[in-house]
């Protein structure tokens, strides 16, 4: 389920004991004319049920987890699949067998995939929707194709927050404003503030009141020399980023670039490229 306020973004769920009748299909002959039987798994029971072949193979149709799911930050121009280490807290895993009994699946953590519950899109960039104006996307767990579930039958998930690069007051444009933001919270650091006392975002600002996720979620979006190619930094806390007056020369550079370039031809993520000649 999502994040209810364990404090560390992650959400907690729990093996199911049982999914409703726990039945599942075994099948007989088919009349394929060689004593063999073709099925495919249960696509739409809705009670976590199992389908058996005749030759003993078990196709599952859904997934049960033990342990939990890791919330993540992301730009909105990032093409790669949300990363598999959301799923790292996970500890067990089950499925039903043939006789409605959970087994435990030996996990293999390439196999976890992910889809925003939305649109089913499995990476930030076609996850991303402007309109959404709390920065949250609610992402299903998947393993092996087959979604994974809580105890209490809802599916699992974690909140990817999804921004513009840049963009440190959150309102989904990157300007001089932004700059401005990040000098002001680089002076309070450098004079002895703390990243836990000190805001990238605009002081007042209620969504983040709502949800101090977002002042991550700015951090990361502010911390302008980390890029797509940074592996897990969208699990970087703000204590450990380092967010300067580069960052704010970077944001300024970017912003001539979009403010010279026709909507048709410009592209952030090669707008960006530019500013850092990565």
């Amino acid at each position: 389920s999502a994040d209810s306020g364990n404090g560390d973004g992650s959400s907690t769920t729990s093996a199911n004991g049982g999914n409703g009748d726990g039945s599942s299909t075994t099948s007989a002959d088919s009349g394929n004319g060689d004593g063999s039987s073709t099925t495919s798994a249960n696509g739409g029971s809705g009670d976590g049920s199992s389908t058996t072949t005749a030759d003993g193979s078990n196709s599952v149709s859904r997934y049960y987890a033990e342990g939990t799911v890791s919330d993540g930050f992301y730009f909105n121009h990032d093409k790669t699949p949300y990363s598999a280490d959301h799923a790292s807290g996970i500890t067990a895993l089950y499925c039903l067998d043939d006789k409605g009994d959970k087994v435990q699946v030996t996990i293999s953590a390439d196999k976890f995939t992910f889809a925003d519950s939305v649109t089913n899109a499995d990476n930030p960039q076609d996850s991303y929707r402007k309109e959404q104006e709390d920065f949250i996307y609610p992402t299903n767990v998947y393993y092996d194709g087959v979604q994974v579930f809580a105890e209490d039958g809802s599916p699992m998930q974690f909140r990817a927050y999804i921004g513009v690069k840049g963009d440190a007051n959150l309102d989904n444009t990157v300007d001089a404003t932004d700059a401005s933001n990040i000098l002001s919270y680089y002076a309070n650091i450098s004079t002895g503030g703390t990243s836990d006392t000190t805001m990238i975002t605009n002081e007042g600002d209620e969504r983040v009141s709502e949800d101090p996720r977002l002042e991550e979620l700015a951090a990361m979006l502010a911390d302008i020399d980390k890029d797509l190619l940074d592996k897990g930094n969208w699990a970087v806390p703000k204590e450990l980023r380092t967010i300067d007056a580069t960052d704010a020369s970077s944001v300024l550079a970017y912003y001539a670039i979009a403010s010279t370039t026709a909507a048709e031809d410009f592209d952030a993520a090669k707008a960006w490229s530019e500013v850092s000649g990565k």
